[in-house]
């Protein structure tokens, strides 16, 4: 629900050259991803045996995270940028550079 929000806010922000409202919601973004990483990434004190394991299970799932976060976000914008484009084509109106 999250990636369709975010799609429709970024082919409207396209779509109207809104830019401070892409800009903003990339802001939201990256500071509630921010916070959620430093506790989800926070290194123990001490390592023994078993939490040697559980750290590599940890950071494998946090990168894996991270990149779903990353290449979604990339792939809402292209799918908004492509949108617009279209959008506009079908319009009749010039594609103007960003």
């Amino acid at each position: 629900m999250v990636g369709v929000l975010e799609a429709v806010t970024f082919y409207a922000a396209f779509t109207t050259t809104a830019w401070a409202v892409a800009g903003s919601w990339l802001v939201f973004k990256a500071a509630s991803k921010w916070a959620t990483w430093q506790h989800i990434m926070k290194v123990p004190e001490k390592l023994g045996r078993d939490e040697d394991e559980y750290l590599i299970f940890r950071w494998a799932w946090a990168s894996r995270h991270l990149d779903s976060f990353v290449v979604g976000t990339l792939a809402n914008m292209v799918a908004a940028f492509l949108g617009a484009a279209i959008a506009r084509v079908l319009a009749g109106l010039p594609l103007r550079p960003l």
